[in-house]
C-alpha cells in the first residue's frame, strides 16, 4: 500500500503528521489559561497598542519577567490576522517540539524506520514534553535553540557540514534561547559544551568553540537588547529586567522556592508515562552497564538489539549524559523551581535511550518496564471504566462526577476506552516478547488517539480551563468583582472591561461592594472561587443564601442594590440576610 510506503520511507513525517491530527482539535478548541496564556495576551495587546516592543507592560505596570522575543511572535500572529488564532498560538509551541523531535532524530542517526517512529512516538507523548508543545509555553521556543545551540556545537566538534556558518549559528541560537525565556537558556549550552571538553580531557580547545568570535557576536547582540530596552524603559526597567528578575530568581526567589532534591522526584513524573524506560536507560548510561547479559531463550528482541562488542561508551552518549546531569544540577542550585524547568533535558534523556540500547544490547529490564508502563496505563484505563460502571451512585465518586460534569460525556469514555484497549495491547505483546519498536509504536499511538477522541470534548472541558465559558454567562453592563479567584485582571479579555478584585478577603469585599453600595452604582456581578471555601464561611452562607450559578470552579452571584437603599449596617456575620441586596433567581442551579 501507499501508507505504508510513505510510513516506512518518512517515518518522522508519517508520526508529525498523525499527531498533528491528533492534537488538532485541542489546539484549535481549548480555551487560554488564566496564569499565562492570557497574561500573554494582555502584555502582547500592550505592545502593540504602546509601541514598545523591549521593555514590555501587563496591566500598564512594567513587565520585566519574561524577554520580549516570544510575544514578538504573538504580536506578529494578530497583526496578520487581526485577532488572537489559537492555531497560531498554538504553532509557537508545537512546531518547536516538531524541531526538537527532528533534530534528535538526525542527530541519532537511527537506520530502522521503525525504530526512528517510536523514538518520535515516545517524544510525541512524553508528559511535560507533549503538554508544552500543545499549551502556549515559550519554555518550548527556550528548548528548540538550547537544542539547535547544542547540535550546532555537535557539527563543530565532529567537523560535519559547513563550519562557517555553524560557528555563526552558534552563538546566535543561544542569544535567542536567552532572548526568549532567560539565563537559563544562555547557560546550558556554553556550561554543557565546556563540561564535555573537560570530561573528554580536552579543555584546550574550549577557546575553539567559545571563543572571541562565540563572545563578540553574543555580546553584540546583549547590546542591542539592552539599548532598546533603556530606550523603551529606562534605567529602572533595565535593573528589574537583569537584576530582580534574574538575579533574584537564582538567589533568593520570590516565587517557587523549592528545597535542592525537587527535581529528583519532579523528573518521575515529567517523564511519564515512559518513566521507567527512561530512567532505566538514564541509570545504565551513568553505571556504564557494559557486562554482557545471558538469555536462556533467544527473542526478537535479543536477535534485533545487539550489544556492541566495545562496550564503551559514544561522544554522543557521553554529550547526552552531560547536558542532562549538568542541567539538573544547576537548576536544583536555583532558588526558583518548577517542574517545566526541566523541560530541556527531556530531548536528550528520551535520546538517549537509543544510544544505551545500541551499546548494551537488549536486557530484560526493558521488557518488565514496558510490561509495567502499559499495565499501569490499562490499570488506569479498566479503573476509570469501573468507576464508571459499578460505583457511579457512591459517594465520593458521585461528587466527582457531579463537579466535572463533562465526564458525563460519552466522548471522553471512547477516548478512555481506545486508551485502555492500545495499552491492553501492548501488554500482552510486552509479556510475549513482541519487538520493543512495536510495542513503544502501540501505546503511543493509543495515547494519542485517546487524546484526539477527548479532545472533541474540550468545549465543556474549558470550563476547569479558563475563563471564557465562565465569562460568557456574566451579564453585559454589570460592574464585576471577585472573590479568591487567580489572576482575575486577565478577564477583561473576555469581559471588555476591568474588575474590582478583593483577593480572598470577603469581608473587605462585603464592606466595600455590598454595604457601601446604592441604587446609583447600578448592578453587580460577583465572581466567587469555590475551592476551599470551608475556611471562608461567610462567604460560603453569602452563596447559599443567594442565587448563584456554578460554573466549574466557581459561582456567579447577579445583584442588584435595593431601591432607595443606602446598604446595610449589618456584619460580615449577618451578610446571608442582609435586606439591602437583592438576587436574581433566574440562573439558580
Amino acid at each position: 500500500m501507499k501508507t505504508d510506503k510513505f510510513i516506512s520511507s518518512h517515518p518522522l513525517a508519517a508520526a508529525f503528521i498523525f499527531a498533528a491530527i491528533c492534537f488538532f482539535p485541542i489546539m484549535a478548541m481549548r480555551d487560554f489559561s488564566p496564569s499565562n496564556e492570557l497574561r500573554y495576551l494582555n502584555i502582547t495587546d500592550e505592545l502593540i497598542q504602546n509601541g514598545h516592543v523591549f521593555a514590555l507592560t501587563n496591566q500598564g505596570a512594567p513587565y520585566a519577567d519574561k524577554p520580549p522575543l516570544f510575544f514578538w511572535l504573538m504580536a506578529l500572529g494578530k497583526l496578520f490576522t487581526g485577532s488572537y488564532s489559537s492555531i497560531w498560538l498554538m504553532m509557537l509551541s508545537f512546531i518547536p517540539m516538531l524541531v526538537c523531535i527532528w533534530l534528535m532524530d538526525d542527530w541519532l542517526k537511527m537506520k530502522r524506520p521503525a525504530e526512528r517512529s517510536a523514538s518520535a512516538m515516545i517524544m510525541l507523548t512524553l508528559g511535560l514534553f507533549m503538554g508544552s508543545g500543545i499549551f502556549l509555553r515559550m519554555d518550548m521556543l527556550m528548548t528548540m535553540f538550547i537544542v539547535l545551540a547544542l547540535y550546532s556545537f555537535w557539527k563543530l566538534y565532529k567537523g560535519i557540514g559547513n563550519q562557517k556558518a555553524q560557528r555563526i549559528l552558534l552563538p546566535i541560537w543561544i542569544f535567542f534561547a536567552l532572548f526568549t525565556k532567560g539565563p537559563v537558556g544562555f547557560l546550558v549550552p556554553p556550561l554543557t559544551i565546556v563540561c564535555f571538553l573537560l570530561v573528554k580531557g580536552q579543555g584546550r580547545q574550549i577557546g575553539k568553540y567559545l571563543g572571541w568570535r562565540t563572545w563578540g557576536i553574543l555580546a553584540l547582540l546583549f547590546g542591542l537588547w539592552v539599548l532598546g530596552a533603556w530606550i523603551d524603559g529606562g534605567k529602572a526597567y533595565i535593573n528589574n529586567l537583569f537584576s530582580h528578575q534574574t538575579v533574584g530568581r537564582a538567589v533568593n526567589a520570590f516565587h517557587h522556592k523549592e528545597p535542592f532534591w525537587y527535581y529528583l522526584p519532579a523528573l518521575a513524573y515529567s517523564l511519564a508515562p515512559w518513566t521507567l524506560l527512561l530512567l532505566g536507560g538514564l541509570i545504565a548510561s551513568f553505571c556504564k552497564c557494559t557486562k554482557q547479559p545471558i538469555f536462556r531463550r533467544e527473542t526478537e528482541n535479543r536477535r534485533l538489539y545487539q550489544a556492541d562488542p566495545q562496550g564503551e561508551r559514544s561522544d554522543l552518549e557521553i554529550f547526552f549524559l552531560t547536558e542532562i546531569c549538568l542541567t539538573v544540577v544547576m537548576l536544583s542550585a536555583f532558588s526558583s523551581k518548577l517542574s517545566i524547568y526541566l523541560l530541556p533535558v527531556l530531548p536528550f534523556i528520551a535520546g538517549l535511550f537509543p544510544l544505551v540500547l545500541e551499546r548494551i544490547g537488549w536486557r530484560k529490564w526493558m521488557g518488565l518496564a514496558m510490561s509495567l508502563t502499559s499495565g499501569l496505563v490499562l490499570a488506569i484505563a479498566l479503573g476509570a471504566w469501573t468507576m464508571r460502571l459499578f460505583f457511579r451512585s457512591w459517594g465520593p465518586v458521585d461528587e466527582i462526577f457531579t463537579h466535572y460534569n463533562f465526564l458525563a460525556d460519552r466522548v471522553i469514555w471512547g477516548g478512555i476506552a481506545i486508551l485502555g484497549i492500545g495499552a491492553l495491547i501492548a501488554f500482552v505483546w510486552s509479556l510475549e516478547g513482541k519487538r520493543l519498536d512495536k510495542t513503544i509504536f502501540m501505546l503511543a499511538t493509543s495515547i494519542l488517539m485517546g487524546i484526539y477522541i477527548m479532545g472533541m470534548d474540550m468545549p465543556h472541558i474549558n470550563t476547569f480551563i479558563g475563563y471564557g465559558n465562565l465569562c460568557r454567562e456574566v451579564p453585559e453592563g454589570t460592574e464585576v468583582a471577585t472573590v479568591r479567584v487567580s489572576r482575575p485582571e486577565n478577564m477583561d479579555y473576555y469581559l471588555g472591561r476591568d474588575v474590582s478584585d478583593y483577593g480572598k478577603d470577603f469581608d473587605a469585599f462585603y464592606k466595600a461592594e455590598i454595604e457601601g453600595r446604592t441604587v446609583a452604582d447600578g448592578p453587580l456581578t460577583v465572581i466567587i472561587g469555590t475551592s476551599h471555601l470551608s475556611k471562608m464561611p461567610s462567604a460560603a452562607d453569602f452563596i447559599r443564601t443567594h442565587s448563584h450559578q456554578v460554573v466549574g470552579e466557581y459561582v456567579i452571584i447577579n445583584l442588584k442594590p435595593a431601591e432607595g437603599a443606602g446598604g446595610s449596617e449589618g456584619t460580615s456575620s449577618s451578610h446571608a440576610s442582609d435586606a439591602s441586596v437583592g438576587a436574581s433567581n433566574d440562573n439558580s442551579k
